[in-house]
């Protein structure tokens, strides 16, 4: 058996931005997810446009 100490300060939530990593993956499986789940809604969708998200979010 082997033993691993880990540096514990590694996994602080400030050296990690949670909200950016949850946009991103919103962001990179939403047309799957809908295929998936959705397939009505997906189909009525138009994913050859763009969106560059809402103005008054940040």
């Amino acid at each position: 058996m082997q033993l691993v100490l880990e540096k514990p300060d590694v996994y602080k939530l400030s050296h990690v931005n949670q909200d950016n990593l949850w946009k991103k993956l919103i962001a990179d499986l939403f047309e799957d997810f809908l295929l998936f789940f959705l397939p009505d809604l997906h189909a009525e969708v138009d994913f050859s446009t763009s969106f560059s998200g809402c103005p008054n979010t940040r």
